[in-house]
């Protein structure tokens, strides 16, 4: 019983991927987010968006250099995280 409740409630990346420009990385990072519950039901309506434009205007970037991508799980919640770098 123990080791299915740390099971369940053990976190796991599963998935990870960079995309790179020609552009230098720069100084500002940009972040935005967005959570599922059992990886297809919005949580938190519309106010989220995990789009690179969403994270371009959170951290004031407006020539990308760098873009990160995260899909973080618990099996219950999903969070996909997208971070930009860039001036």
């Amino acid at each position: 019983m123990l080791s299915l409740c740390v099971g369940f409630m053990s976190s796991c990346t599963v998935m990870y991927n960079f995309t790179t420009t020609n552009n230098p990385i720069g100084s500002k990072t940009g972040t935005s987010e967005q959570k599922f519950l059992f990886g297809s039901i919005p949580m938190g309506g519309e106010l989220q968006d995990a789009g690179y434009a969403a994270a371009c205007k959170a951290g004031g970037v407006t020539k990308v250099g760098l873009t990160e991508q995260t899909v973080w799980t618990n099996g219950f919640v999903m969070k996909k995280i997208t971070t930009v770098y860039g001036d």
